[in-house]
């Protein structure tokens, strides 16, 4: 009966962990702007609600954890006790040392039993982690339609992309941005589209703002363009070549954006700017010198330099 409640109980704490700490995160980052919108409550409500899930859970780990305990400590004390009469009954065969060492072992069962079943129980539970990332390396891979592969720019290595079909290697450098009919809704909701039949054309080298409230389709845009969202009807066309018929590696790696919130992962600057190994060290430089960093990385390691929490 213990082992499967507390694993379950385990299981419920991981997954609703997660949604607590982000709610939390949200509301120590934009907790300014919640005080201007006066949406403190709310959020504030949110997090009671998911905060209550996690410590029901622990609270339930804890009382299943006492309850086997306690059983097996009379277990052990029915173990000590049977040891006794059997010591009491067989006196007369058995000698002062024998009787001693069956006495003394006996009780120590009392507080190893526990453990044991205890450290088994807990070592079951952590494998609720292994479960869960094998859970997720079982999700299915997203689907990708698109046959033509970007060519390599200059700079890219050996390891890039090979050319399949007739691509430019300059794609999408001066091309126009034609979106016919565009139509996208999201996986939860497919039968409320966010973007309907949308129509607009971008000439080579403009500048275009999207300005709109909360919730209006920008980011929803963003996410067509990138393809992490399926396009279901109309088109969205750059350099007169539709993304859907793109690899979406390809696609992905000739589009940048630059975040609201800047991320640096765990590593070097070499995997930072370079993750998949596509340039040389001469084009990462580069980079590094239009922003003004190269003067900061050739002081320390160079690439090479690793980078952690707080920079």
């Amino acid at each position: 009966l213990y082992m499967p409640a507390s694993r379950y109980m385990k299981r419920i704490e991981g997954t609703s962990r997660s949604p607590t700490m982000n709610t939390f995160q949200t509301v120590i980052g934009g907790l300014t702007t919640l005080r201007v919108y006066k949406r403190l409550d709310y959020f504030q409500e949110v997090f009671f609600k998911s905060s209550n899930i996690t410590t029901n859970a622990l609270l339930h780990s804890n009382f299943s954890q006492r309850w086997m305990g306690i059983r097996m400590d009379w277990v052990a004390v029915l173990w000590v006790a049977c040891a006794v009469f059997m010591c009491v009954g067989l006196m007369d065969s058995l000698g002062p040392s024998l009787i001693g060492l069956c006495l003394s072992q006996s009780i120590q069962l009392t507080g190893l039993l526990q453990y044991s079943i205890r450290m088994a129980a807990e070592t079951e539970n952590l494998m609720t982690s292994a479960e869960r990332l094998d859970e997720y390396g079982q999700l299915p891979a997203e689907e990708n339609k698109g046959n033509l592969k970007a060519a390599p720019a200059a700079g890219e290595g050996s390891a890039a992309v090979s050319v399949v079909d007739s691509l430019p290697a300059s794609w999408p450098e001066d091309c126009d941005i034609v979106a016919k009919g565009l139509t996208m809704a999201y996986h939860s909701n497919p039968g409320v589209p966010v973007l309907r039949d949308l129509h607009f054309t971008i000439r080579a080298g403009q500048r275009v703002a999207v300005v709109g409230r909360t919730g209006a389709g920008k980011s929803s845009l963003l996410s067509a363009f990138y393809r992490t969202v399926a396009i279901p009807d109309g088109s969205l066309r750059i350099g007169g070549v539709s993304t859907t018929d793109i690899d979406v590696f390809s696609l992905r790696s000739k589009l940048g954006i630059i975040p609201q919130v800047p991320t640096l992962f765990h590593g070097t600057f070499r995997y930072n700017l370079d993750p998949f190994g596509l340039y040389s060290d001469e084009a990462m430089l580069e980079a590094l010198r239009k922003v003004r960093l190269d003067d900061y990385v050739a002081a320390r390691s160079g690439l090479d330099t690793s980078v952690g929490d707080g920079g």
